[in-house]
């Protein structure tokens, strides 16, 4: 993407005052919940929290990272007996926006979202930011842009800053004004 489209593409967004997401869904490890996408992430609790923004909420579903890189296992070779630590979420401490290009309410693209896939780090910084599902072109750009500048209070395990796999959805339209 051209540097200055992103200059003018992107802004900061004011911070809600909201510290963390109020509700935390979980699921088991096939995930799915607000984004319909299921399979992608691959830890043994999948977590779905909404983080506030002006107009419409964004959607991200995280899980805990496995950096060896083994994933996990299938379903039908594991037993789990324990009960684990659950993951609190990470919580924005800077935001950033994009301006999307109009859209006519009758095209099919109105209510899609743009899902992008990486990791937030024990330090809160995004890593390995890629396009899961765009709509095309510039707005997939300027999305990728956007939520690459956040900052987070990283996710938590029993009080210890870890790591976690993310899908980020990202609202194509926004509400009128």
């Amino acid at each position: 993407m051209p540097s200055f489209f992103s200059a003018a593409a992107v802004y900061p967004v004011a911070h809600p005052g909201i510290p963390r997401p109020m509700m935390v869904v979980t699921t088991g490890p096939t995930g799915g919940g607000g984004l319909r996408v299921y399979g992608v992430l691959k830890g043994k609790k999948i977590y779905t929290v909404y983080l506030p923004m002006p107009e419409k909420n964004w959607i991200l579903q995280y899980c805990a990272h496995d950096s060896s890189g083994t994933g996990q296992e299938p379903e039908h070779l594991r037993v789990d007996v324990k009960l684990e630590v659950p993951v609190a979420p990470p919580s924005a401490m800077e935001q950033f926006d994009f301006r999307r290009p109009p859209v006519p309410q009758s095209e099919p693209k109105k209510n899609e979202t743009i899902i992008l896939q990486g990791i937030i780090q024990e330090d809160g910084s995004i890593a390995e930011l890629k396009l899961y599902k765009g709509v095309g072109g510039v707005v997939d750009q300027a999305a990728l842009a956007a939520f690459g500048r956040w900052k987070f209070r990283p996710a938590r395990r029993d009080s210890k800053p870890i790591a976690i796999e993310i899908l980020v959805g990202i609202p194509i339209v926004v509400p009128a004004k």
